[in-house]
């Protein structure tokens, strides 16, 4: 298989350096495969290390395996003839969770009609990060503060150090 995975009974990353990371599916009674590793980025969207998925911090590992359950999601999940959720929005948010450097909560994902993800995070103070990831390229972004919405604004998916500040800021009690 070329195109890389994520192997939904080890919930494994293969990638490839010639293609994008994909959230694709290997079936559970496919051919057995040695333990591929799991990419892991800084602030773009290049990948500039190759982790063990072992290695990868056990609210990773919670957060992907969650994201990728999404993907059974197919036409009309939500009965009002949604699409399946976009396998760009999918990426995105796994590339995401790769890109963050540090112990967080793992973040919760829903789906949103026209393929959207959303992508909601909880810090430990009253604050609240939505991240919405939308079809055409762009990330809507909710930050809220003791119940409250404080901001709100759009970035490019391309922008992934903006992700990272808004991430800053939720788990920064001094931000």
């Amino acid at each position: 298989m070329t195109t890389p995975a994520i192997y939904r009974a080890l919930g494994n990353i293969v990638a490839s350096t010639a293609v994008p990371i994909s959230i694709l599916s290997v079936p559970p009674d496919g051919p057995a495969h040695p333990q591929p590793p799991a990419l892991r980025q800084t602030n773009s969207l290049q990948w500039n290390a190759v982790v063990p998925f072992e290695r990868a911090a056990d609210w990773q590992k919670r957060a992907i395996r969650s994201l990728t359950s999404l993907r059974k999601l197919g036409a009309n999940w939500d009965g009002y003839g949604s699409p399946p959720l976009r396998e760009s929005a999918l990426q995105w948010g796994a590339d995401l969770i790769w890109s963050i450097p540090y112990e967080i909560r793992p973040p919760g994902f829903a789906p949103e009609s026209g393929g959207a993800v959303q992508i909601d995070f909880r810090g430990d103070d009253g604050r609240e990060l939505e991240l919405h990831v939308q079809q055409n390229g762009s990330v809507e972004f909710l930050k809220i503060e003791n119940g409250k919405s404080i901001e709100e604004g759009e970035f490019s998916q391309r922008d992934v150090s903006r992700a990272l500040s808004l991430i800053t800021w939720l788990t920064r009690s001094d931000a």
